[in-house]
């Protein structure tokens, strides 16, 4: 059974240790990361993080069990347990099945994971144009046309250009 925890990033290790030494070796942790390249006064800097920001996957057949759930809550690096998780196993599987497919070769999340729509803004947050906003005119199996301010460009949709909604 999988369930939902807030943790203090600064103490994964801990968690994780801990979580072993009570709950043996069977218990499996799944955080999607993702990774961006960005540049920084003429240098290209990597920067992976949590997709999920401070929020981990967790599974054992033994969280099904309330009380092991309130025994578990003292333990380091654990903010708290996402409630109602037991309704929702269904939705954290397809998400977590939808994750682990759109993962590269480095267990990265790729781009594809967010949906692009036409005729929205979105902003640049990785590569040579990070931090500019654009808008997507036209999308293509190999190729995105879009709108930097006046400047209609092409963009090859192989290149791992990462951008979020504006």
């Amino acid at each position: 059974m999988w369930t939902i925890v807030k943790i203090d990033k600064k103490k994964l290790n801990l968690f994780k240790f801990e979580m072993h030494r009570r709950l043996g070796k069977t218990c499996k942790f799944y955080a999607p990361k993702i990774k961006i390249d960005a540049i920084r006064n003429n240098r290209k800097i990597e920067k992976s993080f949590f997709l999920l920001g401070d929020y981990i996957f967790c599974n054992h057949e033994k969280f099904s069990q309330k009380h092991i759930i309130n025994e578990l809550k003292s333990i380091i690096g654990l903010k708290y347990f996402i409630k109602n998780f037991i309704f929702s196993q269904n939705e954290i599987k397809l998400f977590i099945d939808k994750c682990k497919k759109m993962e590269n070769k480095d267990g990265f999340i790729k781009e594809t994971l967010f949906k692009i729509y036409i005729n929205k803004s979105y902003k640049f947050i990785s590569g040579a144009l990070s931090g500019t906003l654009f808008k997507i005119l036209e999308l293509n199996k190999k190729e995105i046309n879009i709108l930097i301010g006046n400047t209609k460009v092409k963009m090859d949709r192989k290149k791992n250009y990462l951008f979020n909604p504006a």
